[in-house]
């Protein structure tokens, strides 16, 4: 049977504690995110969220959103729309439109009434989107992160019936 060499510690070396040690210092300050990408998504959004209420200037005026779906062709956005709206009814939220995409590109840019969601935000006739999951905006973390980042620059709300990390 063959042996390991043995390792000599010289004057000088690092241990590997100190490599350790040295990539924590290293990391300190830099964010972290959880193994799970959903729930730091569901974190970045409720932060944003957070704000955009904190900030909100007439508190007084119930809060009007977009409800949207994506949804695959041939299907019928009723159902999808009927629980979004029924999730904002339960919050005494007002529904002010209702907009929903055929299944298209996973880059929520691409596709029209995402823009006309995203429009209605940005010129004041909303104060944000609800949607049933993030998979009404996109699968792909990162276009679902820059989403979440537009709607938090915007102080807008980004709601969903069914939170990240529960998908």
């Amino acid at each position: 049977m063959r042996s390991l060499p043995k390792l000599k510690h010289r004057p000088g070396d690092r241990s590997w504690m100190d490599c350790d040690k040295g990539y924590e210092e290293m990391m300190r300050g830099l964010p972290l995110r959880p193994a799970r990408p959903g729930l730091w998504l569901k974190r970045l959004r409720e932060g944003a969220n957070e704000e955009a209420l904190r900030t909100r200037p007439n508190s007084a005026r119930p809060l009007r959103l977009v409800t949207y779906a994506m949804l695959p062709v041939g299907t019928d956005p009723t159902a999808d729309l009927a629980r979004v709206r029924s999730m904002l009814e339960r919050q005494d939220y007002h529904v002010a439109h209702s907009l929903y995409d055929l299944h298209g590109d996973q880059n929520p840019q691409r596709r029209p009434h995402w823009q006309e969601a995203r429009r209605l935000v940005q010129m004041g006739f909303a104060d944000g989107v609800a949607v049933t999951d993030r998979y009404a905006i996109s699968a792909h973390d990162r276009h679902y992160e820059r989403e979440v980042r537009w709607f938090g620059e915007h102080a807008a709300l980004l709601l969903l019936d069914r939170h990240e990390a529960a998908t």
